[in-house]
């Protein structure tokens, strides 16, 4: 007997990475960032989505000869996945498969282990959804069959350890580029006492990020805004199913006229930099990417304790999950920055602490660019 083994020879190795589809999202733009890794690491890539959609972000694939993106949600059933991928993978010279939150690729492992044990595995798992855990459930699920967990949270270090005994494996790399953010926080654009305030929201509209909450907290913020003489406007970047409700609740309050409803597609980093407050009503997030960028441009994040939200937002500055306590607690936490000095000062300075600890640690890049390398040298471990 001989134990399965690569072909010598055939093509230049290659990576399957699979996306759960190809829309605006913060595990989708780590599936972006992992394609261009790949291809500066050598590695051919394939990719594919496991929900059928749109794909609108299916443009902004790198424009190369190695890049393959694979329509298997169009034309393939997910039972029929398994054996597509072995033999895709025999092939293509396929020697790594990355899952980012892609469910029919997590469902072809086994097949993969028992017919091609030399290609190495590893996922990228963001959020622990309440419900039924989400795809860090799934992931601890076919854990037997993945060789390197890449988390983006310490949650989800914790997660993995205390749910499935997993520690070896798990390997945190923030969603951060190294060198790619300042070297210091920049004051707030938030000051004590300011008689005009611009507050920003940038997610999908989608039931996850609360959209009506939102709107019901900028209705409450105007009636603040109103009885301090402060002049109120926001900005909501975003697209969505709750576009059209969010549209004609803003109608229906009367604030139509100081909400900008904006594109997927506007520049963020500027809104945020105009902005004084960044508004996260979140039901559940991982730890949302735009905080990251919303301290870097001097912009207070305020967001539900949800997630992994409290290892960059400060305590003062988490709301509760209840819609109207989430709320209340917005309009208390805006009240408190814009009345007192001093605890303006100390939300900065938790901000600091957090975004340091945070920007210290190992990226995305330095835990996966690694692995790609040593599969487009063919190598085995």
């Amino acid at each position: 007997w001989t134990a399965p083994a690569p072909a010598q020879q055939g093509p230049r190795p290659a990576i399957l990475i699979g996306m759960h589809w190809l829309e605006i999202g913060g595990a989708e733009k780590l599936g972006f960032d992992t394609i261009r890794w790949a291809l500066e690491a050598g590695l051919r890539v394939f990719v594919a989505a496991g929900v059928p959609s749109i794909q609108r972000l299916a443009g902004r694939l790198p424009d190369h000869p190695d890049v393959t993106f694979l329509r298997l949600d169009r034309y393939l059933p997910h039972p029929l996945w398994p054996r597509y991928v072995e033999n895709l993978a025999r092939a293509e010279n396929i020697r790594l498969i990355h899952i980012h939150h892609c469910r029919p690729l997590y469902e072809s492992l086994p097949q993969v282990r028992a017919r091609l044990p030399w290609i190495r595995v590893i996922d990228s798992t963001h959020i622990v959804e309440h419900a039924d855990g989400g795809f860090p459930r799934s992931s601890g699920v076919w854990s037997g069959f993945i060789d390197l967990h890449h988390v983006i949270s310490r949650e989800l270090v914790d997660y993995y350890r205390d749910r499935f005994q997993i520690i070896g494996q798990v390997r945190l790399g923030r969603m951060l580029e190294r060198g790619g953010h300042p070297a210091s926080l920049p004051e707030p654009n938030m000051q004590p006492g300011k008689k005009r305030l611009q507050v920003a929201f940038v997610g999908r509209l989608y039931y996850q990020k609360r959209p009506v909450v939102l709107v019901e907290a900028l209705r409450a913020l105007s009636d603040w805004a109103r009885r301090n003489d402060v002049e109120l406007a926001a900005k909501i970047v975003g697209e969505g199913p709750f576009l059209d409700a969010v549209r004609a609740l803003l109608s229906r309050y009367g604030l139509a006229d100081r909400v900008a409803l904006l594109p997927a597609d506007a520049p963020v980093p500027e809104i945020l930099r105009q902005s004084d407050i960044l508004l996260l009503p979140s039901n559940n997030e991982g730890l949302a990417l735009v905080c990251y960028e919303a301290v870097e441009q001097g912009c207070i994040p305020i967001s539900t304790d949800v997630g992994s939200q409290a290892e960059i937002v400060p305590k003062d500055l988490l709301v509760p999950l209840a819609p109207r306590a989430c709320v209340k607690g917005i309009v208390a936490a805006v009240d408190r920055l814009w009345r007192d000095a001093d605890f303006l000062s100390r939300q900065r300075e938790a901000l600091v602490r957090s975004w340091t600890a945070i920007t210290s640690d190992p990226t995305a890049k330095d835990v996966l660019m690694p692995v790609y390398q040593k599969a487009a040298a063919g190598l085995q471990e």
